[in-house]
């Protein structure tokens, strides 16, 4: 009976898990990122791909392969808020960058630093972010 029980806990966990990811899939859709999700674990690798979250002119707006695509969030407190966890770091008040996507790391002459991200992009980071 309990195997009977883990396993129904199982398959009830995979299928929130499924539909999570299938709502993550509509958000990307609809944020204006290329569709060619062919399921909700294709969501999750999409997120995978995305080097930084830019707030610019009243817009979050998600990069890929060097192109920004519109993003459904208003802040970037609420991407944070979307991707707990995922340890976006904010090396700007305007800038979250996922860690994995940052190749290299390099010190300024003003106490700032330099990432250089995996699709090529430089960002400067913030005096307060610095080591």
């Amino acid at each position: 009976m309990n195997k009977l029980a883990n396993l129904n806990t199982q398959e009830a966990k995979d299928r929130r898990l499924i539909a999570s990811a299938q709502r993550l899939a509509r958000e990307i859709n609809e944020s204006g990122i290329p569709d060619d999700l062919e399921d909700g674990e294709r969501a999750l690798a999409e997120f995978r791909k995305v080097s930084h979250f830019e707030f610019d002119q009243g817009a979050v707006w998600a990069w890929l392969g060097g192109q920004r695509f519109r993003a459904p969030w208003e802040t970037l407190s609420e991407v944070e808020e979307a991707f707990p966890g995922q340890g976006l770091l904010r090396i700007q008040r305007h800038l979250l960058v996922r860690p994995e996507a940052i190749l290299s790391h390099r010190p300024l002459l003003n106490g700032r630093a330099q990432i250089r991200l995996t699709d090529g992009i430089e960002l400067e980071v913030s005096r307060s972010m610095t080591p």
